[in-house]
C-alpha cells in the first residue's frame, strides 16, 4: 500500500491557466487541489506519514548488516591477572580488528528476534614475542525472546496501518476543505460579476428613464419631484456600479491568489451547472462516513492505544523473563585457514527472571490509572461518535433545505425579472409612476442576488456534505484523489 503523487496533465503548470480566462467551478477546484500551497502542504504531510509507515514495514522484514571494526591500537600499561591469581602491571602493545555479517528477523507474534551471524576477529600483539591470531565464527544462530512482556511489535503492526489510513483519509478531507474554500471564492466572483452586469444594465435603463423623464417634465406631463426622483435613482445606480466594480476586483484577486494566477489574468466565470434533485438518505450518509472518514479510524487507533497502554502497564509490573540462546561453530588459529579448520561447537543459553516484590502499591496505582484512562477514552469516543453522527444528519437536512430554497429563489428570480420588464414597459407608456418602477427594479436586483446567494449556499452545503462523508452523491461513488494509488 502506498501512493504516487501526480499533477494531472490538464493542470500542469500555471501558464495554461494564465492563457485561459474562462473558469468553471470544476476546474477551479481541480486547480486548487493540485497547485495551491494548501494542497502542497497536505501532500507533503501524507508523504511524510507514508515514508514513516514504509520504514516501519521494512523493519519487519529480514535485516542484513555488515559490521567492520578497523584496526584498533592499544598501547598502555595494564593490570593483568597471572595464572596463579596474582596481579602484575605490564605493558601492552596490540591491535585488534573484526568483521561480521548478520541476518536478523523480528518475530512479530512473540516479540523476539532470531539471527544468523558469521564473523572473523584478528588480534596482533607487538613486541619481541609478537604474534597474530584469528578467531572465527563460521556460523552462529541465536534467539532473543522476552517472556511475559509487552509485545511492542504486535501492537505496532496493528496500529501503524491504521495511522497510515488516517493520513490517507485526512488527505482527502483536506482536499475537500480546499474545495469548500475555492467554491466560496468562485461564487464570490460569480456574484460580483452578476451584480456588476445587473447594475450596468440598470444604469443604462435609468439613464434612458432619466432622459425620458426630462422630456416629460419639459412638456409638463410629470412633476419636478418625479424628475428629481429619476435623477436620484440614476446617481444611486452610478454609485452601485462603482461599488460593484470594486467588489469584483477584490473577489477576483482572492481567487487569483488561491489558484496561483498572475494579477493580470482576466477572469470570466462560467455559471455553475444545474444539479438534478438529489434525495440523500441520512442513514446512507452515515454509513459512508463510517467507511470513509478519518475520524472512525482515529477512534480505532485511540482505543487500541488505550488497550496497549493498559497491557504495557500490566506486563511491566508483573513477573517477566528473558531467554537468550545461541548455537554455532567457532575456532581460532594463527592463520585464517587454521581459524576455519575443524571448528568447534559454541553454545550459550541464559534465562533471566524479574519479579517485583515490594513496590508500595505503585504497580496497583499504575494499573488502575491505565484502566481509568481506557474507560475515559472509550466514553470520549462514544460521545464524539454521537456528535459526529448528529452533525452529519443535520448536514443532510441543511442540504435538502438548500435544494428547496434554491428552487424557490430561482422561481422568485424569474418572477421578479418578468415583473420588472412589465413595469418598465408600463412606465414607458405612462401607465405607472416612477415609484412603482423603482420598486420593481429593486425587487428584481434583490431577487437576482438572492438566487445567486442561494446557489452559493447550495453548492457549499453539497461540498460540506461531501467532505463529511467523502462520498460524491452526484456521481454516486466514493471520493478518490489524484495522486493516491494503492500498491
Amino acid at each position: 500500500m502506498g501512493f504516487v503523487l501526480l499533477v494531472p496533465a490538464m493542470l500542469n503548470g500555471q501558464s495554461g491557466f494564465s492563457a485561459s480566462r474562462t473558469l468553471s467551478l470544476e476546474n477551479c477546484i481541480q486547480a486548487a487541489q493540485s497547485l495551491s500551497p494548501e494542497a502542497t502542504i497536505a501532500r507533503k504531510r501524507l508523504e511524510s506519514v507514508y515514508w514513516s509507515y514504509k520504514a516501519f514495514r521494512a523493519g519487519l522484514l529480514p535485516q542484513l548488516q555488515l559490521d567492520v571494526n578497523g584496526p584498533g591500537l592499544v598501547r598502555s600499561i595494564s593490570q593483568i591477572t597471572q595464572p596463579d591469581g596474582t596481579l602484575v602491571f605490564a605493558p601492552q602493545n596490540q591491535a585488534f580488528s573484526s568483521a561480521s555479517l548478520s541476518l536478523s528477523q523480528q518475530i512479530v507474534p512473540t516479540g523476539g528476534t532470531i539471527f544468523l551471524q558469521s564473523g572473523l576477529n584478528r588480534l596482533d600483539v607487538f613486541g619481541g614475542n609478537g604474534y597474530s591470531q584469528y578467531q572465527s565464527r563460521p556460523v552462529l544462530i541465536g534467539l532473543q525472546q522476552p517472556l511475559f512482556r509487552f509485545n511492542e511489535l504486535r501492537w505496532g503492526k496493528k496500529i501503524q496501518p491504521l495511522r497510515y489510513q488516517i493520513a490517507e483519509k485526512s488527505y482527502l478531507e483536506e482536499l475537500e476543505d480546499i474545495a469548500i474554500t475555492i467554491s466560496g471564492q468562485f461564487f464570490d466572483v460569480y456574484l460580483a460579476q452578476m451584480t456588476l452586469e445587473n447594475t450596468r444594465r440598470n444604469l443604462a435603463v435609468n439613464d434612458s428613464i432619466y432622459m425620458i423623464s426630462k422630456g416629460r417634465f419639459n412638456v409638463g406631463r410629470i412633476a419636478e419631484n418625479d424628475l428629481l426622483q429619476t435623477e436620484l435613482a440614476f446617481l444611486n445606480v452610478q454609485a452601485q456600479v462603482k461599488q460593484a466594480e470594486t467588489d469584483l476586483l477584490k473577489a477576483e484577486t482572492n481567487l487569483r491568489i488561491s489558484l496561483g494566477l498572475p494579477d493580470t489574468t482576466e477572469l470570466q466565470i462560467l455559471p455553475p451547472p444545474d444539479l438534478p434533485w438529489m434525495e440523500v438518505d441520512p442513514l446512507f450518509a452515515l454509513a459512508q462516513a463510517s467507511l470513509n472518514r478519518s475520524d472512525y479510524v482515529d477512534y480505532q487507533v485511540r482505543e487500541a492505544e488505550a488497550n496497549a497502554n493498559l497491557t504495557r502497564t500490566q506486563r511491566e509490573n508483573r513477573f517477566s523473563a528473558n531467554l537468550s540462546a545461541t548455537f554455532g561453530l567457532n575456532q581460532s588459529g594463527n592463520t585464517v585457514t587454521e581459524a576455519y579448520s575443524q571448528p568447534l561447537e559454541q553454545q550459550m543459553a541464559t534465562f533471566g527472571v524479574g519479579v517485583p516484590i515490594l513496590q508500595w502499591g505503585r504497580a496497583h496505582a499504575q494499573i488502575e490509572s491505565a484502566k481509568v484512562e481506557q474507560i475515559r477514552v472509550q466514553e470520549q469516543i462514544k460521545l464524539e461518535k454521537r456528535r459526529l453522527e448528529r452533525d452529519i444528519r443535520f448536514q443532510v437536512m441543511d442540504f435538502q433545505q438548500m435544494q428547496s430554497q434554491l428552487k424557490l429563489a430561482a422561481k422568485a428570480d424569474t418572477i421578479a425579472q418578468r415583473r420588472y420588464e412589465v413595469a418598465k414597459n408600463r412606465y414607458l407608456i405612462g401607465k405607472i409612476d416612477i415609484t412603482n418602477l423603482q420598486i420593481a427594479q429593486t425587487e428584481q436586483s434583490s431577487a437576482r442576488q438572492s438566487y445567486i446567494l442561494a446557489l452559493r449556499q447550495y453548492w457549499l452545503a453539497y461540498f460540506q456534505l461531501r467532505r463529511s462523508t467523502l462520498y460524491d452523491f452526484m456521481r454516486q461513488e466514493r471520493l478518490s484523489a489524484p495522486g493516491l494509488e494503492d500498491q
